[in-house]
């Protein structure tokens, strides 16, 4: 029976050394993978940077184009309005183009702002442009 079991702990301590040295190839093996893993994530940012940096200065080149644009059209409005007469506009006004919104805001009556300042009632009393007539038309709210 002491051989048996002196077998028994040979065997044990042989078994014990393979587990040891298949851990240690697992511990290796995770460490490469980690460092892989690394590794590519890394070169992933890189790459992702760069384009995005490629893709930001593309972005400032084309926003600069675009303002350089839009002041040279501002330049040559100023420019073609100062060579033509404004009589060509008021003959013809639906070639006017319509930058103007006088017609999108409110204007209230001038009794009305005083009776506002001074505190009395509510009776809203405003008038609009018509945007595709041109006339003007008064609105009335009593509250």
């Amino acid at each position: 029976t002491i051989t048996k079991l002196q077998k028994d702990i040979t065997a044990l301590r042989e078994e014990n050394e393979q587990l040891r040295i298949n851990t240690g190839r697992w511990k290796s093996t995770a460490q490469k993978l980690n460092n892989q893993w690394q590794s590519e994530k890394s070169e992933l940012t890189e790459r992702f940077l760069t384009l995005f940096n490629q893709h930001k200065a593309r972005h400032v080149e084309s926003k600069k184009e675009l303002d350089e644009l839009k002041g040279n059209q501002r330049y040559e409005r100023g420019s073609s309005s100062l060579k033509q007469p404004h009589s060509a506009h008021k003959d013809r006004p639906e070639m006017r183009p319509d930058d103007e919104d006088e017609h999108d805001y409110v204007t209230y009556d001038e009794d009305f702002v005083n009776r506002m300042a001074a505190g009395g009632a509510v009776q809203t009393k405003r008038r609009r442009k018509n945007s595709t007539t041109g006339a003007t038309e008064e609105v009335q709210n009593v509250k």
